[in-house]
């Protein structure tokens, strides 16, 4: 269902598809008119229509897409954005309860799973981008499919507090490559007593739960463990 009226709404969905990921002025314009949209105390998902098959390209892209989020306000402490690619969405219905999907093309839309399910909202752009065009230049290879870089394994470890835009960068790309399990060191409040500004970090459990609420958005099944950082070394954990 088609939308023209200009609202506010928690926790939308914006779709794009990788030609509007790559072409930095009509991004940014897309997520400058998405802010407007965006509820107070609210968050924005930005899902990128496309199944990744190597680490470069996909770093590339949520470096681009939260850096210019960040230009138009996001992560301001009231409006919050989360990055998610391939087909994970699809089981994050039910968990996000996303209010309604915002799009800027059609094809954004095209084999969107539980399309039915939502409110649409064609969101409009800059007129100085409106003849743009929405394709990619070619990349000489550097984006073609090639088996997935993978582990079996992956470990990442940090203190995780107020989990910013760089955590989500580094827990994306930790997940992404890590075929069977995910281990996550966060940081324990012994080690973070005498850190400057202690009384305003988050509590441990508090942090945990991001960590995990986080990487359910990247790869919902995936097997996460996660494990508390007693001391410096790194050699003292408990789960």
């Amino acid at each position: 269902m088609g939308m023209n009226t200009k609202m506010s709404y928690e926790n939308p969905l914006l779709t794009v598809t990788l030609d509007e990921v790559r072409n930095r002025s009509i991004l940014g314009s897309i997520l400058k008119a998405s802010y407007e949209n965006v509820a107070c105390d609210s968050c924005l998902y930005v899902l990128i229509r496309h199944k990744y098959e190597q680490l470069k390209p996909l770093m590339k892209d949520l470096v681009t897409i939260y850096d210019l989020a960040r230009c138009y306000g996001f992560d301001d402490n009231s409006k919050t954005i989360y990055v998610l690619f391939g087909d994970n969405y699809k089981k994050l219905h039910e968990t996000c309860n996303w209010s309604i999907l915002l799009y800027s093309i059609e094809s954004a839309l095209t084999d969107f799973d539980k399309k039915e399910k939502y409110k649409t909202l064609k969101i409009s752009l800059d007129d100085d981008v409106l003849t743009e065009k929405h394709s990619v230049s070619e990349n000489n290879g550097e984006y073609s499919s090639a088996f997935k870089q993978e582990y079996g394994t992956v470990a990442v470890g940090g203190t995780f507090d107020h989990l910013h835009d760089g955590h989500k960068i580094l827990l994306s790309a930790s997940s992404f490559i890590a075929r069977d399990i995910l281990i996550v060191g966060v940081t324990g409040e012994k080690l973070l007593v005498h850190k400057k500004y202690a009384e305003f970090l988050q509590s441990y459990n508090y942090r945990v739960e991001q960590v995990r609420k986080f990487l359910k958005l990247i790869n919902y099944e995936q097997r996460v463990d996660i494990y508390e950082i007693n001391d410096v070394w790194a050699n003292s954990f408990r789960t």
